[in-house]
């Protein structure tokens, strides 16, 4: 018996950590982040958005939906809103928004690898990172892209 209660406890303190983790990633990013450079991880000829911002809001993983608001702007477009989260004890951020640019869907959205994160500077490179399609393409093609953002 003894060892089923240490077990137990020693996977409560497991999922403690990486909540722990995740939260102190979502404090890390709050604020307002400046697109610097938008990449393409393979060779593609699809336009890529130059500039943005992406605002994020810090929010307590202890939420009911477990993801945070926020909103990105790509290009001098309209602000659109977006839900973000954080997981792998915050190795990974799961963006879902859209916004257009010059006849075109930009989808933020999927899984996003945190390749490297200081105060105020954030990589990320994601698979499914960059949708972009238009009334002509009805399937969005995916772009595999790296994106770095400063405060």
């Amino acid at each position: 018996m003894k060892q089923i209660y240490t077990l137990l406890l020693l996977i409560a303190a497991a999922a403690t950590t990486a909540c722990d983790k995740d939260q102190k990633t979502l404090n890390q990013l709050d604020g307002t982040w400046q697109v610097k450079e938008v990449t393409h991880l393979k060779q593609d000829t699809t336009k890529l958005p130059s500039s943005g911002t992406i605002t994020l809001t810090k929010c307590n993983l202890d939420d009911a939906a477990k993801s945070c608001p926020g909103t990105f702007t790509f290009n001098s477009q309209p602000s659109k809103e977006l839900v973000y989260s954080v997981m792998d004890k915050g190795k990974t951020i799961n963006f879902t928004a859209a916004g257009s640019h010059e006849g075109f869907m930009y989808m933020l959205y999927g899984p996003w690898k945190v390749v490297q994160q200081t105060d105020d500077r954030l990589e990320l490179e994601g698979e499914a990172a960059l949708s972009v399609f238009n009334a002509a393409t009805r399937t969005p093609k995916r772009v595999d892209v790296r994106m770095v953002l400063e405060r």
